[in-house]
């Protein structure tokens, strides 16, 4: 027992070493302690900031802790850090971005921008402009955080925060100990995930579009109940749907190693009908190009109806008085010379009797 008491009381008298190692923070100098010489005497070295706009000042009287913090005119203007080059990430972690404040006027906005890279490859932004995201504290030092989760596949960041204009004179911002640290978790797929899914319906199609990403050899995989379909392009029309239902869209993407990013889902229901004795029920084409004009590079029209009945009609086309069958829901247009003025005649006929005759003027405009 006394072996056991001396072995402890040595421990005691050891430094503690066994502390939680402090995380790395990724923005240099982000407590404005070095500042340029010369003309750049009062702007914090690894930073951009505009001495026009903004008007710089090294702070020494005013601090959150060490020798010196930034101080700000609020005039408007946008300021970056790490002279705005690219920060490395982790594609898939959470970053913890944190500063400290002081103002001489309620409810500064500063505007955050990330704009995440794979590799050179410009990806997509992420702004921080929410009303929760706003400073709002008065003459005295306060911590802000933001919690942001990189996009899957991106590996880098450039940061922009912009100080909004505020037309009282003299109003001013002091910051200091900015950082931003990795807090891990989240996934680590290298493939950059469809970013901003959004769909518009229609009574029997979903219009699929998400932010393009210009990596080489990208394709995406969009899945609709038991309908798969692959596209070279951020976009894409689901069609043969049942109006008044609910769908489920999956948008997976694919690099050129057949890797595959994790699939973004979205939940959407197809357009109500009207009913089929409704007197005010006529058939139409929606998807006829404005005004009747289409381009020559298109040189062609989807033929995508509302408020038809297709199951038990019969459908007839004629362009320019001469029968014409869809190709893939499409009518095509002969791309010759001439003055491309055509007529499109659509008539349909219902089991019951009702009929209907459809006719579009279309232009061809280079």
């Amino acid at each position: 027992m006394k072996t056991i008491n001396f072995i402890f009381m040595l421990l005691l008298a050891l430094p503690f070493t066994m502390q939680a190692q402090e995380k790395e923070n990724l923005i240099p100098n982000g407590g404005f302690e070095t500042f340029g010489t010369g003309m750049q005497s009062d702007v914090p070295v690894y930073w951009y900031i505009p001495q026009t706009t903004l008007f710089p000042r090294k702070e020494k009287n005013n601090k959150h802790q060490g020798d010196f913090a930034l101080k700000l005119y609020a005039n408007g203007g946008s300021f970056q850090p790490n002279n705005g080059d690219k920060i490395a990430v982790k594609s898939g972690h959470k970053y913890k971005l944190s500063f400290w404040y002081w103002m001489n006027l309620w409810n500064r906005h500063l505007i955050f921008s990330f704009y995440w890279y794979k590799g050179s490859q410009y990806v997509s932004k992420l702004v921080l402009d929410k009303p929760l995201d706003k400073i709002n504290e008065f003459e005295k030092w306060t911590e802000k955080k933001h919690e942001i989760e990189v996009p899957e596949g991106v590996d880098a960041v450039t940061i922009s925060i912009r100080l909004e204009r505020e037309s009282t004179s003299g109003a001013y911002l002091l910051l200091d100990d900015f950082s931003l640290t990795d807090e891990g978790g989240g996934s680590q797929n290298n493939v950059i995930a469809p970013g901003n899914l959004r769909i518009n319906a229609f009574q029997r199609e979903l219009e699929c579009k998400w932010d393009n990403v210009a990596v080489e050899g990208y394709t995406w995989k969009v899945t609709c109940n038991n309908q798969t379909l692959t596209t070279q392009t951020p976009s894409c029309t689901i069609t043969g749907l049942t109006p008044a239902t609910n769908y489920e869209v999956s948008v997976t993407a694919i690099d050129k190693d057949k890797n595959t990013s994790t699939p973004v889902v979205i939940r959407k229901k197809t357009d109500n009908i009207m009913g089929k004795e409704e007197e005010l029920r006529i058939p139409f084409l929606r998807s006829m190009p404005k005004d009747g004009y289409y381009k020559r590079k298109d040189n062609k029209v989807p033929l995508y109806f509302t408020d038809l009945y297709p199951q038990d009609a019969t459908i007839n086309y004629t362009l320019d008085d001469q029968p014409v069958a869809p190709q893939d829901g499409w009518i095509t247009f002969d791309k010759g010379e001439g003055d491309g003025e055509h007529v499109l005649k659509v008539t349909i006929k219902e089991a019951d009797g009702k009929e209907w005759i459809l006719e579009y003027n279309l232009s061809r405009i280079d």
